[in-house]
């Protein structure tokens, strides 16, 4: 897994990420090495995998990811609010409450997992692509929810209504690009082709497509495919400096780690008219409620993320899941939650032929 952090950690990052500009820089992807150094410690009341989002990149110029464009959202909350639902509502999804603590957590944004519902310090939200944590506390504890169930079955909240008015900015791509990207899916036998709006460039359009499970259908089968298309190394090909990142490295490379198989999903899923992202912060396993869990500089991780109407943003895990972590399902694309059916290898999703 890629070491993709902030400022406080730039010394640890051999050039990925920009800490003045906040970017990632596809010509500095080069072969990482590990020390097995404890970055933090988290503890939950509950077992299972928890995505530790720090910040989040939107903006894709071929050549660098850079945090999407502040103007349009400085006053929307990052995360979808599921206090707003009613506890029945809650209950049959089987959304429940959990509780995570992290100790020596010493950045200035906030590692907050999906979907949290309330924090014991200060934080400001900035806008849709991070949280700050202003006074840098390292110890801080954390209220968030868990799915069992569908997601499917949950109502539209208001946060992640609120959201959609910011969904054009994640479907930027270059009308080349989307083309030839589609054109590859095709040439791949993907049915998401078929199913795709070609570019779609409103969010009542956008609206239109997410009411429908085919949206996730569609992410099922690029995620299957972006995770067959190279493998995974932390040596991976340096990409040449005169070719479209996410081209070169689904038609060239043979390897990759997390930030190039996340970034080349989010462009596909781009081409096909699905508003993505890319994210980056930690993934943590809880292996024994309340004890704590070392979180290590290998557990860095980039991974998609996917809006959906219903609850906003939804992570994916685009990177191969037994390179990463004996506790994903690699079945699963949605990483603790119940996948709506045509998201799983075990049940499969209609594919075309040529």
């Amino acid at each position: 897994m890629q070491y993709i952090t902030t400022r406080i950690r730039q010394a640890d990052v051999n050039g990925a990420v920009s800490a003045e500009d906040d970017t990632i820089a596809f010509d500095n992807l080069k072969p990482r090495r590990y020390f097995g150094r404890t970055v933090m410690k988290a503890k939950s009341d509950t077992t299972g995998v928890v995505y530790l989002r720090e910040k989040t990149y939107g903006d894709y110029t071929g050549g660098r990811w850079e945090q999407a464009s502040p103007e349009r959202d400085p006053f929307f909350m990052l995360y979808t609010d599921l206090t707003t639902l009613p506890a029945d509502i809650l209950a049959k999804s089987g959304v429940t409450e959990s509780h995570l603590s992290l100790e020596g957590a010493r950045a200035p944004l906030l590692f907050t997992p999906y979907y949290f519902s309330d924090s014991t310090i200060d934080h400001q939200f900035q806008g849709d692509r991070y949280i700050t944590n202003p006074a840098r506390t390292e110890n801080y504890d954390i209220s968030f929810y868990r799915f069992s169930g569908n997601f499917g079955d949950l109502p539209g909240t208001e946060s992640a209504k609120m959201l959609e008015i910011m969904i054009p900015q994640y479907l930027k791509i270059d009308p080349t690009l989307a083309t030839q990207l589609l054109i590859l899916l095709k040439e791949n036998g993907i049915a998401a082709v078929d199913r795709a709006p070609h570019y779609v460039d409103s969010a009542a359009e956008v609206k239109r497509l997410a009411d429908h499970d085919d949206i996730w259908k569609t992410v099922a089968e690029i995620t299957y495919f972006v995770r067959g298309s190279a493998k995974y190394s932390l040596q991976p090909d340096i990409p040449p400096a005169d070719r479209d990142f996410v081209q070169w490295f689904l038609e060239e490379a043979e390897y990759g780690y997390c930030t190039h198989f996340a970034t080349a999903e989010v462009m596909l899923l781009r081409a096909c008219g699905i508003p993505a992202r890319l994210a980056a912060g930690y993934l943590c396993s809880i292996r024994t409620p309340d004890k704590w869990t070392s979180i290590r500089d290998s557990d860095a991780h980039a991974w998609v993320e996917v809006f959906d109407p219903r609850l906003g943003w939804i992570p994916v895990e685009a990177t191969p899941p037994t390179a990463i972590s004996d506790d994903i399902d690699a079945d699963r694309i949605i990483v603790g939650m119940t996948p709506i059916p045509g998201t799983s290898s075990e049940d499969p999703v209609e594919t075309t032929t040529d």
